[in-house]
């Protein structure tokens, strides 16, 4: 299948056409230099691929190849059973929509959300929680943050207050390291962007069982 996006615009330089997928290139005042990496990301994930060409006459456009099926496929619901929950989970994400999603589909399942920016922010609710009568059970985290404190240092700070901690590293960067082995680098399990709520109760549910899922969920 192919999914054609074209515009009018300027276009793109021959020398910047290598580079536009790499994360944070950027041709645009203020631009993050992500969202083009995170399509490409994500594509690749659904074993497809994006090209990119500019048009003789101005403008630029890319073609999405993604495999075609005629394949059912039946999700798990997250409506009853082993997915639901009731513990409290902090959420780190510099996107508020991802922030607003997923607190709507935790809220869901049962769980008690609080949601935060950045890891500084992330680290400084979660010491105040550790002291407090309900401290997190689980938290998640955004490897990747434009101008912040990423997942990573988080991750690395929240084992230095609470070596039990039970973290989840989430990112939309499908060739990042830390997907790959996320025990490796101080996470118990990985929640690779995009997924459904039925991917993000799996994640959870094994995660705080202890047993991390890696890269995506197994068949």
């Amino acid at each position: 299948v192919r999914l054609s996006f074209e515009d009018d615009g300027p276009g793109i330089a021959a020398a910047d056409l290598p580079r536009v997928f790499d994360p944070f290139f950027s041709t645009k005042p203020g631009g993050t230099g992500l969202g083009l990496s995170i399509v490409h990301s994500v594509v690749r994930r659904h074993g497809g691929t994006v090209v990119v060409r500019s048009i003789a006459n101005g403008g630029a456009c890319f073609d999405v190849y993604l495999p075609a099926t005629v394949q059912t496929f039946e999700q798990p619901r997250v409506s009853s059973g082993p997915f639901r929950g009731s513990e409290r989970i902090l959420l780190m994400d510099d996107d508020p929509n991802v922030r607003r999603a997923m607190q709507r589909a935790l809220s869901l399942m049962g769980y008690r959300v609080d949601v935060v920016v950045d890891g500084r922010e992330a680290v400084t609710a979660y010491e105040r929680a550790l002291v407090g009568p309900s401290p997190y059970a689980l938290a998640i985290l955004d490897l990747t943050v434009v101008g912040g404190t990423g997942g990573k240092e988080a991750a690395q700070k929240l084992r230095r207050i609470d070596p039990q901690a039970v973290i989840v590293v989430s990112s939309g960067y499908s060739d990042e390291g830390i997907l790959a082995d996320p025990r490796a680098h101080g996470f118990d399990a990985c929640l690779p962007k995009p997924y459904d709520e039925s991917e993000l109760a799996l994640v959870l549910r094994r995660a705080f069982s202890g047993r991390s899922p890696g890269p995506g969920l197994p068949g």
